[in-house]
């Protein structure tokens, strides 16, 4: 098991393994109708979904190379036919709408086998899907990045008082999130309690929560010491971008609701998850905190703030970029859109503005930028 996913995500693995193996692969299927595109979805527990949104694109013979989108649903067993003209087609999506929280979450579902070449719609292809709210995207994916998988993501970071700066870290003591499921998961099994524990240090690996299977949590905090004392944190999630991003901090409490906020529009096949990470503040329960040990990030521009004078600084060791780095951003595969770094976001992560008139991106992760070639 890899250090990311916690015990209590076992069985996420276990079953969601035995209903790949029984889906079988894809595209070198018997099953496939020449002239379509066939499959099933299903849920983690082999369940059909009916509804699923299966979308393919490609150049028709007919179309002078011009692409052309396609799509079909699944019926209530779960099973779809896209049926295509001649041409060469790829698997552009597969989207499950699911209504939990009072909100509409889009998510992309997990293609088995992961084959995503191309095929003549002379022969057909068959193509099959799981929901998954944990577990890696696809094999190829980082297993060090928070973004590689189905599941949500956390950073936090502890204050040196309610609303003040980042506190002296102490990796003696050791950070414990209890997470505790509010009802069923997205997709509408139990979830199982959760106790998180990390060295109280400024690494950004030591601070992060990767693949917290999709659902709602009860979150609460200590600061464990090495003799077992423990001091209860307050905390404040904040979705870092989507609904509620962009509204006023939650008070500091000793215990919060964390809800991961639904990502917009629809994430292409197996690139990304459907929601957005969430960012915690973690401070004493009562008095004054350990002094501010470096700069903060400003809540204004998200430049390192030292005494409230801004510098162009990174709040975190050995950052990638700095501000006025020319970058280019992955949006999506194989396609890079030029930008400069105007600030920075707790998590290592930056605001951008792009090259495309009016668009500043406030929160993109160092995994998905990179600096752009010089000119020649």
């Amino acid at each position: 098991m890899s250090a990311s996913c916690p015990r209590g995500l076992l069985s996420v693995l276990m079953f969601s393994t035995a209903v790949l193996l029984g889906l079988g692969g894809t595209r070198a299927s018997a099953e496939a109708r020449p002239g379509y595109l066939t499959g099933k979805a299903v849920d983690a527990q082999g369940r059909p979904l009916a509804g699923v949104r299966i979308r393919v694109y490609g150049p028709t013979n007919s179309g002078a190379g011009v692409g052309q989108s396609i799509s079909a649903k699944t019926d209530a067993a779960g099973r779809y036919a896209v049926r295509l003209p001649e041409g060469t087609f790829s698997v552009q999506d597969a989207i499950h709408d699911v209504r939990y929280d009072g909100q509409l979450y889009r998510l992309p579902l997990y293609l088995v086998g992961e084959d995503k070449t191309d095929f003549d719609s002379e022969n057909g292809a068959e193509a099959n899907f799981v929901f998954k709210i944990s577990g890696l995207i696809s094999q190829d994916k980082r297993r060090d990045s928070e973004l590689s998988y189905f599941g949500g993501f956390l950073r936090w970071d502890v204050r040196e008082s309610v609303g003040g700066g980042t506190a002296v870290s102490d990796p003696s003591k050791t950070v414990v999130l209890h997470l505790t499921p509010e009802g069923r998961l997205m997709d509408g099994s139990a979830g199982q309690p959760l106790s998180i524990q990390r060295p109280f240090t400024s690494r950004s690996a030591d601070r992060v929560l990767k693949d917290l299977p999709l659902g709602v949590y009860r979150v609460r905090a200590v600061l464990r010491s090495r003799d077992g004392a423990e001091e209860p944190l307050l905390v404040s999630p904040k979705p870092m971008s989507g609904a509620g991003a962009y509204e006023e901090r939650p008070a500091p409490a000793p215990e919060a609701r964390l809800v991961f906020a639904p990502k917009d529009g629809d994430a292409p096949l197996m690139t990304q998850n459907g929601v957005y990470g969430v960012d915690l503040e973690l401070s004493p329960s009562g008095g004054k905190g350990p002094r501010e040990q470096q700069p903060r990030a400003s809540p204004r521009t998200g430049v390192a703030e030292p005494n409230g004078q801004e510098v162009p600084r990174a709040p975190w060791d050995n950052a990638k970029f700095k501000i006025g780095d020319r970058v280019e951003y992955n949006e999506r595969l194989d396609k890079w859109i030029p930008g400069v770094i105007t600030g920075y976001a707790p998590g290592r992560y930056y605001r951008v503005q792009l090259e495309c008139g009016d668009c500043e991106k406030p929160q993109i992760h160092e995994n998905d930028l990179r600096l752009a070639p010089k000119a020649k």
